[in-house]
């Protein structure tokens, strides 16, 4: 008997040993990056909220939560296994587990394409700054799965979005992935063994596509503000634009996000422009603003995001990404057409007051602070080099960017004949370079520079 059950504790193991590495897995993507900043933070699926298109939404409810629970669910599935047998678990309920299992990637994907429109604009403009920053280092970095010029980077349409976001998708996001596919198989092993599915399996199946039916309902809001705002650029394209101002009408109430994004708001005002040409508002000036960019004309922007500022008393807050895009447009139009760093010493002067305007609207964007620090640097102004580059440090966690800043901050310390802190920053620029990309530490801290 004492031998009987020795064997029955021995094959209990292996029966539990799958749900408790699904679970392991759900909770070890909990902690893994599900999510890179272009700028170098990376955010855990503890630090994301569930947010699904509706208002009712907290802090406290974030992707963490939901692969916890997961996890938790696993556990009991692997305890129930070890003291009842296989045959405590059905097949269906291992369906069930891997279904719910997918369900935070699944959300995830959707808040990030279809919801959450202000944070993917937030993406898209730290990946801007980004790229550009990494142009002016002189050697090149990591590339991306999606290439492309950073001015051409937009969350306008879905395949922007859907650019940026997997160029930034974390390993965590993967795991659940790999805990499903580990439940499904042993559904299917269940399934073989069982022979056949029982009628109470089948209506538990049909149970759970009317979930998934319901769910459809649920989180079809977003969506169906996608399709709204789609049918407004069809309207505009062709010239209806009373009727794409109600389409847009539409889209803002079904997902209020849309009113925090600056291409909504040049929609808007393309309509209302054509519509009410007498009738500025800071819409019509947006608008206008994008047909100079668009046209090469960023002087003539800038004027009528003044305008826009001034119709306001400031500049709205869903325009700043906007205003971003056409200083930093005019910004690196100015030091192509003056070549090289050496050759544009002396134009690169007239680019700072545009850099000190980009700053006082967004004193955050990380771009600015690194070029204006660049800048300093080749005209012999250290102590405003140093103090650009260190806002830098604060503002990105990148390797590479914090790499290039220690560098040049510790070429200005050694402008003004501090060598001994200089060495240290150097230094500090070496180790944040694993890859052996930055030259111009390396070539100064060997004496070849």
């Amino acid at each position: 008997m004492m031998r009987l059950a020795q064997l029955n504790l021995r094959a209990r193991g292996p029966m539990c040993l799958l749900p408790v590495l699904a679970g392991a897995l759900m909770l070890g993507s909990s902690l893994r990056p599900w999510l890179h900043d272009p700028l170098g933070v990376d955010y855990t699926a503890w630090g994301i909220a569930v947010r699904l298109g509706w208002p009712l939404h907290s802090p406290i409810f974030s992707y963490g939560l939901l692969c916890l629970g997961c996890a938790l669910w696993c556990c009991t599935i692997a305890v129930a296994r070890w003291r009842r047998g296989a045959r405590a678990i059905r097949a269906d309920r291992l369906l069930l587990v891997g279904f719910c299992c997918l369900l935070p990637v699944v959300l995830f994907c959707f808040q990030y394409q279809c919801v959450d429109l202000a944070e993917v604009s937030t993406l898209v403009q730290h990946k801007i700054q980004a790229l550009l920053i990494q142009q002016h280092f002189g050697y090149k970095t990591d590339t991306d799965l999606y290439q492309g010029q950073p001015l051409l980077f937009s969350d306008t349409h879905a395949l922007g979005r859907f650019q940026v976001f997997v160029n930034q998708l974390g390993n965590g996001l993967f795991l659940p992935l790999l805990s499903a596919g580990l439940l499904f198989s042993e559904h299917y092993l269940l399934i073989v063994a069982g022979g056949t599915t029982s009628n109470r399996s089948r209506r538990r199946l049909w149970l759970l596509l009317a979930y998934l039916f319901c769910g459809l309902l649920f989180f079809g809001r977003a969506p169906a503000a996608l399709a709204c705002d789609f049918q407004a650029k069809e309207q505009l394209a062709m010239g209806r634009f009373a009727q794409a101002l109600n389409w847009l009408d539409a889209a803002a109430m079904l997902n209020p996000e849309f009113t925090r994004v600056a291409y909504y708001h040049i929609q808007r005002g393309q309509a209302w422009y054509f519509l009410h040409p007498q009738q500025e508002n800071a819409d019509t000036h947006v608008y206008l603003a994008s047909v100079y960019r668009e046209q090469g004309n960023n002087v003539g922007a800038y004027q009528e995001l003044l305008a826009s500022q001034s119709a306001r008393g400031q500049l709205p807050t869903w325009a700043t990404s906007e205003f971003n895009i056409t200083m930093i447009d005019l910004t690196e139009t100015v030091q192509r057409q003056n070549g090289p760093p050496v050759q544009r010493i002396n134009f690169d002067a007239t680019v700072i007051p545009w850099l000190d305007k980009l700053l006082l609207v967004d004193p955050t964007n990380a771009y600015g602070h690194y070029v204006l620090g660049r800048i300093q640097y080749e005209l012999h102004n250290y102590d405003s080099c140093i103090t650009q580059m260190s806002t830098v440090l604060k503002q990105s966690e990148s390797s590479d960017i914090r790499s290039s800043a220690y560098t040049y901050m510790a070429l200005s310390l050694q402008g003004q004949g501090n060598l001994s802190v200089a060495r240290q920053l150097l230094l500090k620029a070496v180790e944040l370079d694993p890859t052996y990309r930055n030259n111009t530490a390396r070539e100064e801290l060997s004496g070849l520079h």
